[in-house]
């Protein structure tokens, strides 16, 4: 988009990817759009529980159930910057949260807990939606880990193709 501050000039190019994105956010369905305010986001099995409390950043908890032990408390760690977590998809056992860094960066965020299993699933995808490139050796993780002799195992990451 090409303008200035005294001026309101906007490509046609531009105009119609803004129309069409503003048209596919109006069809989304409700679960898409705002975030809660009904208190935090809870995800449970028999071994864990998670709670999310989004929006600038991410608050959580992590909690091992058969011990009672909290893993983790605080806001979740993001070293390239704190996202603004604006949309929640909350289906049977995963959440996922989306949101911005500034107007470059898209980063969705997704924990899955099904019944049966024995962990919690995370994944992180960080998307440039900007037009220069971004340095993406950021780092995410937990914060606010119990004493020892509590430690968190090492969880295998893939990094997937870089634009």
């Amino acid at each position: 988009m090409k303008s200035s501050f005294c001026e309101n000039r906007i490509t046609r190019r531009d105009f119609l990817g803004l129309a069409t994105t503003a048209a596919a956010g109006a069809l989304l369905p409700a679960s898409l759009h705002a975030m809660t305010n009904n208190g935090p986001l809870i995800l449970k099995n028999g071994q864990f529980e998670i709670e999310l409390n989004p929006g600038k950043g991410l608050e959580c908890a992590l909690t091992h159930l058969p011990s009672g032990i909290k893993l983790a408390r605080g806001p979740y760690f993001y070293s390239g910057a704190t996202p603004i977590f604006n949309n929640v998809i909350n289906k049977s056992g995963a959440i996922t949260l989306v949101g911005t860094i500034g107007t470059e960066i898209e980063i969705s965020h997704s924990f899955n807990a099904q019944p049966g299993e024995q962990w919690i699933e995370e994944e992180i995808v960080v998307r440039n939606i900007g037009l220069h490139p971004v340095n993406t050796h950021w780092r995410f993780g937990f914060t606010g880990f119990p004493p020892r002799p509590f430690a968190a195992p090492a969880i295998p990451v893939f990094r997937g193709r870089t634009c």
